[in-house]
């Protein structure tokens, strides 16, 4: 094992390791590992394995699925191992539609055209691929990594964000009462954590898939919340 490797094995057996993840996602890794520290930016599956490879992270919590292809265990990012990487599986989850909730009070609004808003095709190929085979609204991109650059756009109306649902109970988006609606057709994200193969068999890197795995299956429940909160202002 070489003395970079050494490290890293260190830093993830020590519950140390330098973590990533989306802007969708970085609640995720709150309080586990260490951030890393890498400017915000949203990146393809391709770019986040090369900062694996090249040591500036230690591991990348990886959205690889969406709509049907996230029950096939995302299989298009097996291209991404070439030997080195390897994908360990956190789960599979349903993501929800968030958008502005409708007016209080007896005066309706003129609801405009539907629009559905989604990270850079890029960085989220295949929901765009989903969201294009549902034909529900036309798709827009946003490649902003500021949270309340999102939420200006869903405040004003007639747009649909497909996310987690225990993201809108985070801040800052908990502060803007988003709603959160289920998608016309089932739509799930698979979550997988991209990590060196050298690290395989490091306790440190069992610990931390296994707190992932709890933290992920832990947003049906969040869901649930969320629903209950969508229908008591409705």
């Amino acid at each position: 094992m070489g003395r970079d490797s050494e490290q890293r094995w260190q830093r993830v057996d020590s519950g140390q390791a330098q973590l990533a993840a989306d802007l969708f996602h970085q609640h995720l890794l709150e309080g586990v590992g260490v951030g890393a520290d890498l400017p915000q930016a949203w990146r393809s599956p391709r770019q986040w394995a090369e900062l694996v490879r090249c040591g500036a992270v230690d591991a990348v919590l990886l959205q690889t699925g969406q709509g049907e292809k996230a029950l096939q265990g995302a299989k298009g990012a097996d291209q991404l191992l070439a030997g080195s990487l390897v994908r360990v599986d956190l789960g599979r989850r349903p993501l929800v539609l968030a958008c502005k909730p409708p007016a209080a009070g007896g005066h309706r609004l003129p609801i405009p055209p539907l629009r559905l808003l989604a990270p850079p095709r890029a960085a989220a190929m295949e929901l765009h691929q989903a969201l294009e085979d549902m034909q529900l609204a036309p798709l827009m991109s946003c490649a902003s990594t500021r949270a309340m650059e999102w939420i200006t756009q869903l405040e004003q109306g007639g747009v649909l964000l497909p996310v987690p649902a225990e993201l809108l109970l985070q801040p800052p988006w908990q502060q803007a009462q988003l709603t959160a609606v289920p998608a016309w057709e089932p739509l799930w994200e698979q979550l997988d954590l991209l990590v060196p193969r050298s690290l395989l068999g490091c306790p440190g890197l069992k610990t931390l898939v296994e707190e992932l795995r709890l933290r992920i299956e832990g947003c049906q429940c969040a869901q649930q919340t969320t629903d209950s909160c969508a229908a008591g202002k409705g």
